[in-house]
């Protein structure tokens, strides 16, 4: 790997905003503020005590998307974190689950960044159960994910 991607790989590693333009330049751009606010508020609650966060945005803002890439970069922080989702439908958890878990087993081809260049040690363990769920290797019951993925009403 070049020195420049080594270093945009350690910067991801250590911000959150860092991350998603890394791993999905497209959708996350400088010139979009809320994107970059909601990254930001992310990252703070990772780093603070707070028990729950709520995230009210209109529809298609990325909400989703960017909650499933905080989990992607909190398990590459801490693969002991164990993570619970919660959404308004089940489709929305399993497609939560399955993008999170394709993400971190992404295999290398080329030049290109992925997954495991920024977070080597983060690696998928299956259990026996039938619908395959996910397990973090070293997994510890620690309480992360206190984030209500979709609120349909708003805050006044």
């Amino acid at each position: 790997m070049k020195v420049r991607q080594q270093l945009q790989c350690e910067l991801a590693r250590r911000e959150f905003w860092e991350y998603c333009k890394l791993m999905y330049p497209s959708f996350y751009k400088e010139d979009r503020e809320y994107l970059k606010e909601l990254c930001g508020a992310l990252e703070e609650f990772y780093h603070n005590d707070d028990e729950y966060m709520i995230i009210n945005a209109p529809p298609r803002h990325g909400k989703s998307f960017t909650a499933t890439n905080f989990v992607e970069w909190v398990l590459g922080k801490d693969p002991t974190y164990k993570i619970m989702s919660g959404s308004y439908n089940e489709d929305l958890s399993k497609t939560f689950s399955k993008k999170v878990r394709q993400t971190i087993e992404t295999e290398k081809i080329g030049e290109t960044i992925v997954y495991n260049d920024i977070f080597p040690n983060t690696n998928i363990k299956y259990g026996s159960a039938e619908a395959k769920q996910m397990h973090q290797v070293r997994s510890t019951t620690l309480q992360l994910l206190r984030l209500v993925q979709q609120l349909v009403s708003v805050l006044i």
